[in-house]
């Protein structure tokens, strides 16, 4: 095989995993200026969608004990147990604005808990609590720097408040954690 046809294998490879992953309405794509070496490093890639939850890990007991709310379809603030959660984390008003934008600077918190898949309005579409789990909206674009290496470019222009995409990294042990910081 040539290093042009390695270098078309590996990239089709790549853009049939990408092309495979259920990642909302927008596009990873990858650079065609890529190169070949570089290419070979992503041949494990793979687009999780949650995080990396290592086998010794455990959930920890307050995300098992968060609230779950009973909201039948869109929910308010006044009967949302999540959004009435959040506001006991220091939410003033419900972290997203009708367009489903962060509001900002409102939201100067930590934290934002948004409704999840044991809550009752997970059967509704309309939810407006949920938006960084409605996936990736705007096209993206994998690129190698030749100095600073893989990076991620929009290739459309994002307002301002506008989720993009969740890193989730690995969930970690304490003792894993530890061992890191050693």
């Amino acid at each position: 095989m040539t290093r042009s046809e390695e270098r078309q294998f590996h990239f089709d490879l790549l853009r049939a995993k990408l092309k495979a992953t259920e990642v909302g309405a927008g596009e990873l794509s990858l650079s065609p200026s890529i190169p070949a070496q570089a290419l070979r490093s992503l041949v494990e890639f793979e687009y999780l969608e949650g995080p990396n939850k290592l086998p010794s890990t455990r959930a920890s007991r307050d995300i098992l004990n968060r609230p779950h709310c009973t909201c039948a379809t869109v929910c308010v603030a006044s009967s949302c147990e999540c959004l009435r959660f959040g506001a006991r984390l220091g939410l003033t008003a419900p972290a997203y604005d009708a367009e489903e934008r962060l509001r900002t600077p409102e939201v100067d918190t930590e934290y934002i808990l948004e409704c999840g898949p044991q809550c009752a309005c997970s059967a509704s579409a309309i939810c407006g609590n949920r938006r960084s789990q409605d996936g990736l909206d705007y096209d993206l674009e994998l690129y190698w720097h030749s100095t600073f290496g893989y990076g991620v470019r929009a290739l459309e222009a994002i307002p301002a408040g506008e989720f993009l995409a969740t890193y989730t990294g690995s969930t970690l042990s304490e003792r894993q954690a530890a061992k890191l910081e050693a």
